[in-house]
């Protein structure tokens, strides 16, 4: 009888206790990238994230410039949009750092600061098991693009989607915002 009582509030508040399945960011570098705009098209890539929103990809990461201009433009009604970045973080003396990460590889990458104050467990530590030994560890980050912040960009992460590995990597070449195609 209680066996089935707790069975029962379980099921009724969705902690069945099983891990849930990370959609990871799809695409390869030779794949044409869609525009930045969230209107409707049949060539639009999307993915999807646990939480039931649909990612559309955005420009390239590089040239820096462009890819500043195009996320300091993501906005709905005022307040900043969802958007999912190849983030690559480098190890320091202490370990990996959320200051001077770069979005994407190229010579021009942006450098950014993560704000990670959201997450139960942060970037760094995340990091630190996910690319043990490495001197680098890339992941696909979500989160809101806050720009120029005392000096710095900053990212505010809200969730880490997965780490990105080091044969994948030149395909990581884009931003994406969550939206929908309009399709």
């Amino acid at each position: 009888m209680n066996a089935a009582w707790v069975l029962t509030g379980a099921l009724l508040c969705g902690c069945t206790g099983g891990s849930r399945q990370v959609d990871k960011p799809t695409g390869s570098a030779d794949e044409s990238a869609a525009g930045s705009s969230s209107e409707g098209s049949a060539n639009v890539k999307m993915t999807s994230n646990d939480q039931g929103g649909t990612f559309v990809r955005g420009p390239s990461v590089a040239p820096g410039d462009k890819l500043i201009a195009w996320l300091d433009q993501q906005q709905r009604n005022g307040e900043p949009r969802l958007v999912r970045l190849p983030v690559i973080l480098q190890k320091g003396q202490v370990g990996f750092s959320t200051r001077g990460a770069r979005i994407g590889t190229s010579a021009d990458a942006v450098e950014v600061y993560l704000m990670d104050a959201a997450l139960g467990i942060g970037v760094e530590n995340r990091a630190r098991s996910q690319c043990k030994g490495a001197p680098q560890c890339a992941m696909w980050l979500e989160g809101y693009w806050r720009g120029k912040q005392e000096g710095a960009y900053q990212f505010d992460v809200t969730r880490v989607v997965s780490a990105i590995e080091p044969g994948g990597l030149a395909a990581a070449s884009y931003a994406e915002v969550e939206g929908e195609s309009g399709n």
